[in-house]
């Protein structure tokens, strides 16, 4: 009788165990579909926010390009506005220059 009992019991085991490993597969396989999504979320987010700052960085790359040709084009304009003061500034600033470097 003591070992029909123990026989049970450890049959009742091996059914608790069967059990417990199906629940163990069935929540490592919801935990790693999940964590597929996850990545997934995660992954289309980075893309979103590495296109937007691609988008940003071309935007000011735009701005400041139109920036500096508008520097340019005033500086084009005041030459030819003032042909002989632009002559004598740049004169000007290029003895200072020569006097800096000689310094050294």
């Amino acid at each position: 009788m003591a070992q029909t009992s123990t026989s049970k019991e450890y049959d009742e085991l091996k059914e608790d165990l069967t059990k417990l490993r199906g629940d163990v597969e069935r929540l490592v396989k919801a935990l790693s579909e999940e964590q597929r999504e996850n990545a997934a979320d995660l992954r289309a987010r980075a893309r979103e926010q590495v296109d937007r700052a691609k988008k940003a960085g071309a935007e000011a790359i735009d701005r400041a390009g139109r920036m500096s040709r508008d520097s340019v084009d005033a500086a084009e304009q005041t030459v030819r506005e003032h042909p002989l003061l632009s002559l004598l500034a740049a004169f000007g600033l290029g003895l200072l220059i020569a006097q800096l470097l000689d310094r050294r």
